[in-house]
């Protein structure tokens, strides 16, 4: 009897851990998925009607299942299918998640390629940065569209000369497998204010094509000043 009493007393104890820890998730689940949909979720929506990759409109289309998946994991769990609805939602979020990944540019180019990333002290390209994996046209293009309500010294007419002095540039990039495959490197700047050691440095090294590499050329040094090292330049 005592030993009886014993394990379900073990056993009460389990399963009262289990329901903590149960709605421990559930609640992080749902402050995330809420700050997602306020955050995220708009902006998904837009760039689903606007994106220029094919790469954007997958985030967008990432960025709105993942939101909506995540409240349905709190608020649907007494409807019909509950388990089979969210299992399904989830492996197409983890699928579209994974096709992203394979589709970021490698970074990787060589001698004979018009543009290169270069780097000091030992630095090196990071493909699954979500910077890299966000094409950077799309981030101009998010950026150029938020950024007229967001700063008081641009107005809509200046961001929306920017977005087209911009996003043609981008879009021409676009077409040039050299300048694709480079991707973006717009994460580096983000280490400074972080806090994170930011002692590698990177530059792009672009050649044109049409120069005669066996004579000694001119060169350009710019130094952009910019919150970035935008491709674009």
């Amino acid at each position: 009897m005592i030993e009886t009493c014993q394990v379900f007393f073990q056993q009460s104890q389990k399963i009262g851990t289990m329901q903590i820890v149960n709605r421990i998730l559930r609640s992080a689940v749902f402050v995330i998925s809420g700050f997602l949909m306020i955050t995220a979720f708009p902006l998904a929506v837009w760039l689903l009607f606007n994106s220029y990759t094919t790469q954007g409109f997958l985030l967008a289309i990432l960025g709105i299942m993942g939101p909506t998946w995540g409240l349905w994991l709190t608020f649907g769990r007494n409807r019909p299918k509950y388990t089979q609805t969210a299992t399904v939602w989830g492996v197409g979020i983890g699928l579209l998640g994974t096709v992203l990944l394979f589709m970021a540019p490698s970074g990787r180019s060589n001698s004979e390629d018009p543009l290169r990333h270069m780097y000091s002290n030992d630095g090196r390209f990071i493909r699954l940065s979500p910077f890299n994996i966000i094409p950077e046209i799309e981030q101009m293009n998010v950026g150029t569209n938020l950024i007229g309500p967001a700063d008081p010294l641009i107005d809509q007419a200046k961001a929306d000369r920017l977005a087209d002095l911009t996003l043609n540039i981008y879009s021409e990039m676009q077409e040039d497998p050299a300048f694709h495959k480079v991707g973006s490197v717009m994460g580096l700047p983000i280490r400074q204010p972080l806090q994170v050691p930011f002692d590698n440095g990177h530059y792009y090294l672009y050649v044109p094509e049409s120069a005669d590499k066996s004579e000694p050329m001119p060169v350009l040094v710019f130094l952009h000043g910019a919150g970035g090292p935008f491709k674009a330049y």
